[in-house]
Formats: C-alpha cells, structure tokens, sequence
C-alpha cells in the first residue's frame, strides 16, 4: 500500500528540515534539503492524505511556535508571514495533481468508510472500557458492530480502525489510551527542556516533528516503517546533550558499540530473515497458483513446518484458494485435492486455536465445505454447518454467514430450510432486507457455474 510509504516519510522530512538548519557546509544544507524535497514529493506521490494533513499542521505548528519563541515578535513578523504562504503554496500543490479518487477534502466512499470504522472503534471502547478486547484484536469489534450498507462499496473485513488514538483505546482500553497520551506528553516535556546548542538542531522542529506524527495517526493505524522512524526519533531527543558535547569513558563506549552491533545481528538472524523466507515461499506460492498448484503447496508446507509461523490466517487462505481453484478447475475429486482438503482444515484449525475469534477463518472454513461437497455431490456435514452458524455469531451483521448457510442447505436438498433462514436473518437485520430477497436465485446461479 502506498500510503504506508507516505507515512513513513513523516519523521525523516522533519529531521532532515532540523539538520539543514542547524548545519553551516554547504554541501550538506544541499543534502538535507534534497532529502527534504524527496520525502515531500514521496508524500504527494504516495496520496497518503493523512500524511499530507500531518505534514501541514506539524509545518505550521513549527512556523508558529518558532515565531511566539522569539523575544522581538515585530521583527520577525515578515517571517511568520513567509512561512505560512510558503506552507499554503506546498499545500495547495496537493491539488495540482490528479489522482483518481483520491481527494483532499472530498468525502468519498474511503473517507467515508473510515468514519464508519470510527464509530465502530468508540462503540467497541464503550462496551470494553477498562482494558479493550486486546492488541491486534480490532476485527473483533468491527465484526461485532458491522451494519450492512448497501450504499458502501467496501464491505471488507477491516481488521485496523485507521485512527492509531482509538485502535489503542478500543483495544487497549483506557489505560492503554492514558499511557500513549503521556508519552506524548513527556516527549513534547522533554523537547521543550532541550536547550539549542551547536549539537542540537532546533526545538521548533521537533515539536513539529511529533505534532505531523500524531495528527497523521489520526487517519491510519501505525505501520512498522512508520514506527521505526518514530523510535529513532524518541531515541534522539533523549540522549542526553552531555554525550553528544563529551568524551565518555572507553568501558562504556565498548558496551555501547556491541550493543550496537548485536542488536541488528540478533533481529536479522531470528525475526528478518526467517520472515524474508516466509514472504519469500508465500509469493512464490501465489505465481506457482496459476501454473503448477502443487508447486505452490510444496511452497506453503516450508512455511507450515517452521516452528513459528508469522501468519496462520493468510497461511490458511492460500490452502483453502489452491483447493478451490484445484476443484472448480478439474471439476473432480482426486488424491490431490483430498490431500490439500486435509491440509486446509488443518490449517485452518491452528489458525483458530491462535485466533479463536476471528470471523474470517470460519468463513474459509465454510468454503472449504461446500466447495468439497458441490464437486463430489454429496452432503454437506454438520461440522459445515457449525461453521457458518459461528460466523453468523461473530459477525452478526454480515450476509457472508447466512449466504454460506443457505448455500449448505440447497446443497443438501433443504431449500425450505434455506429459504426459513433467510427470512429469519432479513427479520433480524431489516436493512439488509433488498439484499435477502434474491440471495436463493442467487445461490442457484453461482452452483450453476
């Protein structure tokens, strides 16, 4: 996603915009705002609108906090007024570029499923106050509160809340939400402490820094890129200006150097490289998919043999796609596809002894059933069934479950059952009333094919 690029760029605008100034080479003022220029354009190019809006607001935060800083406001007032038509030019060229739907101010069906998500993300918070529903943990509400709309084009199964403040709160809970608002707060304390020194780049910039960070935040959920620039950042404001001015004893200095230098070694021998391998197979496996499907399975078994899989949910969707693909396209059973039947609900079981709640996998789960008994025409079991109905329960507001449960009814001869079911569920969920009439023709037609 291009927007994890453009958030990514954030930090690293506002420390090269620091070191430009605080540096007298010249060839080194070219560097960092070359940097600068690059990150900017980054920014633009990626249409990551809450990276933009962060960057604006963290700009103009700077310009402003420079200026009231300053002891003589009236000399300096040509400045401020420099600044700010400099931030409203680079703002404006946002809007000098077309990007297909993708506006800075429009409400458009992203926008407007973000707000939606919001909303969910409070509701979720309201009901688990205290500690939330856990970390990496969001699909839960989102599937909880869901309420179908036929108007929205995404009806994905969004498992991030897009706003880092009410991820943590609604996962984390309250006490999450008052610990990263003191980090804030004590990172700002800490900046403003700073004093402006040689070794030091401006306060008003780093203030800024952290202001375009978590106004950014305000519209996507914290990526790794993104993060790692931001512990650099708090990295930096904390080491004390005493190091940077003075030598330190050579005990210290040896410690900190292998520190240094095993840390890097550690994190690439036992999470970079085992997750490079694992990306690596699964990639693999998804070419291997559309020319040699049991390629692609020898693939995704060295990724199921590792002692720690970094995920079993995708893990288990490449299983239950390669069964699927394999029996609508050979239109027949055969000892590969049983073997690959074994090894998607295999998969699919680890996946949910680590993610019990999570919707999505019993949705693979259901496929995986009436997929099996549509091309050996036979019943479909009761495990079939038991999946369905716990994907109805845990995403109460999708049509996804009673759409798989009306399906295992037709497939095993009980439309009476189906129909009930249906009505049941539009009796339930009157908005989704229009989408429930025509779902039984609908079924028909998809077994047909």
């Amino acid at each position: 996603n291009p927007i994890f690029f453009g958030s990514a760029m954030i930090i690293p605008i506002f420390l090269s915009l620091g070191l430009c100034l605080q540096t007298t080479n010249r060839v080194k003022k070219i560097l960092y705002g070359t940097v600068v220029f690059l990150c900017t354009t980054g920014i633009i190019l990626s249409r990551a609108r809450g990276a933009l809006v962060g960057l604006g607001i963290g700009l103009l935060f700077a310009i402003v906090f420079w200026f009231f800083s300053k002891k003589n406001k009236k000399k300096h007032q040509r400045f401020l007024l420099i600044g700010i038509v400099a931030f409203l030019l680079i703002s404006s060229a946002y809007f000098f570029f077309h990007f297909p739907n993708r506006s800075l101010w429009q409400i458009d069906n992203n926008l407007y499923n973000r707000i939606i998500l919001w909303t969910y993300a409070i509701k979720g918070w309201l009901d688990h106050p205290w500690l939330g529903v856990g970390p990496q943990n969001f699909y839960q509400i989102a599937n909880t509160y869901y309420h179908f709309d036929p108007h929205v084009t995404d009806s994905g199964w969004a498992d991030k809340s897009h706003n880092q403040l009410l991820e943590i709160l609604s996962t984390g809970g309250i006490f999450s939400f008052l610990c990263y608002l003191s980090l804030c707060f004590f990172t700002i304390k800490k900046i403003l402490r700073i004093k402006h020194t040689h070794c030091f780049m401006r306060k008003e910039i780093l203030v800024g820094a952290l202001i375009a960070y978590i106004t950014q935040n305000l519209f996507i959920f914290n990526t790794i890129s993104a993060l790692i620039g931001f512990i650099f950042f708090l990295a930096f404001i904390t080491t004390p200006e005493e190091i940077e001015r003075s030598d330190i004893d050579q005990k210290t200095y040896s410690s900190f150097i292998w520190i240094t230098l095993l840390l890097p070694v550690t994190a690439w021998l036992f999470f970079f490289l085992p997750a490079k391998m694992q990306l690596y197979q699964s990639n693999s496996a998804q070419v291997d998919l559309l020319t040699n499907r049991e390629l692609a399975v020898q693939d995704l078994s060295l990724i199921d043999q590792n002692n720690f899989v970094f995920d079993r949910y995708l893990l288990s969707e490449f299983y239950t796609k390669i069964l699927i693909t394999e029996l609508e396209q050979t239109k027949k059973q055969s000892p590969f596809s049983n073997d690959l039947s074994i090894l998607a609900h295999e998969s699919i079981k680890k996946a949910l002894r680590e993610h019990p709640m999570r919707a999505t996998l019993y949705l693979l789960r259901s496929g995986v059933f009436i997929t099996n008994a549509k091309i050996a025409q036979t019943r479909v079991p009761e495990e079939g069934f038991e999946s369905a109905r716990q994907l109805m329960q845990l995403a109460p507001g999708r049509t996804e479950g009673i759409h798989a449960l009306a399906t295992m009814f037709i497939l095993n001869k009980e439309k009476q059952k189906a129909e009930e079911e249906i009505q049941l569920f539009a009796k339930q969920h009157p908005e989704t009333e229009e989408e429930m009439k025509g779902m039984i023709e609908k079924i028909y037609s998809e077994l047909e094919k």
